[in-house]
């Protein structure tokens, strides 16, 4: 999903938003909010046990950013946002059964894989290149949305932006918070929690 998301809480909110063509066979559905609600549990269960965030509360209270589920609702009934719920019945049992693994680094590295191509297509943005967002979601053909404030932080605000498309990857200490790829050798996550998106080297 997208701006969320998302440090490794964003890979199950944020990069689940791509805009390009799903799989999945399922015919079952799932609501927005019980989506949004299911991922956030299944997350925050993983990144908890593995000591990574101190408890469950602290991590929903990060993971349950109010904006988001908000704008995407706006989004989705005004459509500028396209929700497949078929889709993501399809991505969130395979998002439930990739935090259910071991809390390995490598474990979950493997399992990852295979999330983007199973969650791809849920969400479907039709703002082109060049248009006014808040969320990458809402951007058509994959393209982010580059916030025109950098030091806006999208867990406390609503952060306006544009749809770009391919931006280059942000260098080290660079903002990666629309989902922004990071030059070679580091990654996107947050120095503290509930801190902004940043590209850095990652620990060992």
């Amino acid at each position: 999903m997208t701006r969320s998301s998302r440090a490794s809480i964003a890979l199950t909110l944020w990069a689940l938003g791509s805009a390009a063509a799903g799989c999945g066979s399922s015919s079952r559905s799932v609501d927005l909010r019980a989506f949004l609600d299911r991922v956030a549990t299944a997350s925050c269960t993983y990144h908890v046990a593995c000591g990574e965030i101190p408890d469950m509360a602290t991590c929903l209270a990060i993971a349950r950013w109010p904006g988001y589920q908000a704008t995407l609702e706006r989004d989705i009934s005004f459509g500028r946002v396209m929700y497949d719920a078929v889709k993501a019945a399809a991505c969130l049992d395979r998002l439930e059964s990739t935090y259910g693994i071991a809390c390995t680094r490598s474990a979950q590295a493997s399992a990852g894989d295979t999330l983007d191509t199973v969650c791809t297509g849920m969400f479907t943005g039709t703002v082109a290149p060049g248009g006014a967002c808040f969320l990458s979601e809402e951007c058509a053909g994959g393209a982010l949305c580059q916030p025109n404030d950098v030091s806006c932080t999208d867990f406390m605000q609503c952060c306006p932006g544009v749809c770009v498309t391919n931006p280059p990857p942000a260098p080290p200490g660079g903002d990666c918070s629309a989902g922004q790829r990071c030059a070679d050798g580091n990654i996107c996550a947050a120095a503290e929690i509930g801190g902004p998106l940043i590209c850095m080297a990652p620990l060992a």
